[in-house]
């Protein structure tokens, strides 16, 4: 497992996904003051890594906060983020986002207040007007209507790229026009819409071509998003793609009976930016459908072999054997190809999973 998440983020390393969450200077530290002398922050990681909760007096000290290297205070309340002194109303994993902003080597050379913004519109609803998501769940838990808040790409993108204009703009540095406001203008649409009616808005968004009129951003999955012709949707998909499980970020995949499993995901900087990049874009982008193929193959065995297996090889020498036959009566859109048979007749040749999964 550790493996795979160390080419994951090999992977990922040096790209535009990564390099919008860096400082200008790699070698600065994000965090200017920390609020714990060193002994004392040496004993507070201890008890995050044992989970073995933390006293009184860690507490006041957290919420006398940290100062960033750009001036931003930044405090944890009661299992609240506080940016400035204004409560971030979101859930987060509390314990990951200490380990990491007490862990000098690995924050090193990043912008951390980004990331953690940017991971919070990922896996759930981000209320535009600032009410408290922890009431909405707890009147849903006393009438039983505990439902998983499914969130599209479409929502991730909108979320996240919010979250970072209203930061950049607190700190009256927009990555956006002055004049557009048009992630404010997203989420105000956005607002009190069921998933579905989310789902349904993101392909007008798209089919209406309002999303070429976004402003030019500093952000990579924004371009995406602006250069997206049609929405691309994969029912088989498991989103949103990472979920808060009991203060740990795990990542969902897909086993090959289409079951579901979460996989911890490791709190390293390059790493989360990467995925916050690829889970903001479209599933019809590169990135996007490199998200998807994690999900869908996290849990495959690696093998480093010579020639494909049986299953696969047949495959393909059908699907060659076809084209051979029928070369001017085949006829190829996207992933689906029509064949004129001898008799007149029409197949349709897809690209799917069958048995033993192959395609």
């Amino acid at each position: 497992m550790r493996k795979r998440w160390q080419n994951l983020e090999r992977f990922m390393a040096h790209t535009p996904d990564v390099d919008w969450a860096r400082l200008d200077d790699r070698e600065q530290d994000p965090v200017r003051h920390s609020p714990f002398p060193e002994e004392e922050e040496r004993i507070f990681v201890e008890k995050l890594v044992n989970r073995s909760g933390y006293s009184g007096y860690e507490k006041e000290r957290l919420e006398e906060g940290f100062v960033m290297s750009d001036g931003t205070h930044l405090a944890f309340i009661d299992g609240r983020m506080s940016i400035d002194g204004r409560s971030h109303e979101a859930r987060i994993p509390t314990e990951q986002y200490l380990l990491l902003l007490t862990n000098p080597e690995q924050r090193k050379g990043w912008d951390l207040l980004k990331i953690f913004l940017a991971v919070s519109g990922l896996y759930q609803t981000i209320d535009l007007h600032g009410r408290p998501q922890r009431y909405i769940h707890r009147f849903h838990r006393l009438f039983g209507q505990i439902q998983r808040e499914l969130l599209a790409p479409f929502d991730a993108f909108v979320q996240a790229s919010f979250l970072l204009e209203q930061n950049e703009r607190r700190k009256r540095r927009a990555v956006f026009s002055q004049k557009e406001n048009w992630t404010f203008d997203l989420m105000n649409r956005l607002s009190g819409r069921r998933p579905r009616q989310r789902m349904k808005f993101a392909r007008r968004f798209i089919r209406t071509g309002d999303n070429r009129s976004i402003p030019a951003s500093n952000l990579p999955w924004v371009r995406r998003w602006c250069d997206l012709t049609s929405q691309v949707e994969l029912s088989n998909v498991s989103y949103p793609f990472m979920v808060n499980s009991k203060g740990v970020l795990c990542f969902r995949t897909l086993t090959k009976n289409g079951s579901v499993r979460r996989a911890p995901i490791p709190f390293l900087p390059g790493l989360l930016a990467g995925l916050i990049s690829w889970g903001c874009s479209p599933h019809a982008s590169k990135q996007g459908e490199w998200l998807v193929a994690a999900q869908m193959n996290w849990t495959a065995p690696y093998e480093n072999a010579d020639t494909a297996d049986e299953p696969f090889r047949r495959s393909m020498q059908f699907l060659r054997g076809v084209l051979e036959q029928f070369p001017n009566d085949t006829w190829l859109h996207r992933d689906r190809l029509l064949v004129r048979g001898m008799l007149g007749h029409f197949y349709e040749v897809r690209i799917d999973r069958g048995a033993h999964n192959a395609p």
